[in-house]
């Protein structure tokens, strides 16, 4: 079973980290509308969008999420 992982994210002005709503572009307070990501996508992710120039003010962080079953 591969890791499963949830995007966060800080503006300069926060002391919290947020989980993100990538679709939504927004930072959400329940993390039922937060978006999970696999290893690929969080490569990707890592590779090309978080590192673009208009994101250069934002601290970025991804976390594994424990899966019930």
């Amino acid at each position: 079973m591969s890791k499963t992982y949830r995007l966060y994210c800080r503006t300069p002005g926060d002391r919290r980290f947020k989980p993100v709503d990538w679709n939504g572009g927004t930072q959400v307070t329940n993390l039922i509308y937060a978006t999970l990501f696999n290893q690929d996508e969080v490569d990707q992710l890592r590779r090309v969008d978080l590192a673009h120039p208009d994101n250069s003010h934002l601290e970025f962080e991804f976390r594994p999420v424990t899966m019930k079953e």
